[in-house]
């Protein structure tokens, strides 16, 4: 659909991503960090991008943000080219969780409220909850006060509740940027599993060079001299000998797959739309995309 006076496209409500043949230099420089990338998130679908630093990763997302374009090939959303989008509306179609997602001085409630400006308190329970924090405030409640950076709060319960502000924004697309970096193994583990089943429906493309637990992605790239290559996931583990926690991440990941058509069928709201000059927009402005 027809968008704005300079001809942009609305986005479609949900729908492919798709990199087709990207090559990609930063400005003032040579190498080519994608060389010929290739990339397909089907709708629902959970995908990892894995490589070593500098391989490009982050310019991968860059691109998918908007916040450069491609030297050449074609990037498109539900078959839409991304150069001819509305920028506000794309924005509004994705949930962005970087690497170094904040927590601002304030409560609970006023931290995930940017992600929502609307959400009344059963829906700030209900994100709270998809992240396992909810018990974690049942007590003191939304008003809880978090301090500067979070500082009442441990690595792993400030990277959910960034997590939880994210998951508000109706968004189908979410990008995770090493959602794992600086936390130990069984916390890191625990909060990837946790959000394969938080993302029901979503499409997810996760950016991070550390190990996945098994069963969180669908499909697994790794990024090497600007190629993607598709790489085979190990087969599933056998349920005797996970522990009741992975048991009820495997029945999370089923629902999952079942459900997956739902969020295509859903109307997705114009939420706030970019962020601050590069990075925080996505995660806490409260305009919306007029």
């Amino acid at each position: 659909a027809q968008g704005g006076a300079d001809g942009t496209r609305i986005p479609a409500a949900c729908g492919a991503l798709e990199l087709q043949d990207i090559v990609f230099a930063w400005p003032g420089t040579t190498r080519r960090v994608l060389d010929g990338a290739q990339l397909r998130i089907a709708p629902g679908e959970r995908v990892l991008v894995a490589g070593d630093s500098g391989e490009g990763k982050s310019s991968l997302l860059a691109l998918v943000l908007g916040l450069h374009a491609p030297q050449s090939g074609r990037m498109s959303f539900a078959g839409d080219d991304l150069r001819t989008l509305d920028a506000a509306r794309w924005h509004a179609r994705i949930a962005w969780l970087p690497q170094d997602a904040p927590v601002f001085s304030g409560s609970v409630g006023e931290n995930l409220q940017l992600g929502d400006p609307d959400a009344d308190d059963a829906r700030l329970w209900q994100a709270l909850a998809q992240v396992k924090l909810d018990t974690r405030f049942r007590d003191t409640g939304l008003d809880t006060w978090v301090g500067e950076n979070g500082a009442t709060l441990s690595a792993g319960q400030a990277r959910r509740l960034a997590l939880a502000r994210a998951l508000l924004r109706d968004a189908p697309l979410l990008l995770l940027d090493e959602p794992t970096e600086g936390l130990d193994q069984d916390t890191a583990d625990a909060l990837m599993r946790d959000i394969a089943a938080a993302t029901q429906g979503r499409s997810v493309l996760i950016i991070s060079h550390a190990a996945l637990p098994d069963g969180v992605v669908d499909t697994r790239y790794r990024l090497r001299d600007g190629k993607l290559t598709r790489e085979q996931l190990p087969p599933p583990a056998s349920p005797e000998s996970w522990n009741p926690q992975a048991r009820a991440s495997a029945r999370a990941s089923r629902r999952l797959r079942l459900s997956r058509r739902t969020w295509c069928g859903s109307s997705v709201a114009m939420l706030p739309s970019w962020r601050r000059r590069v990075k925080l927009r996505l995660t806490v402005s409260t305009v919306r995309p007029r």
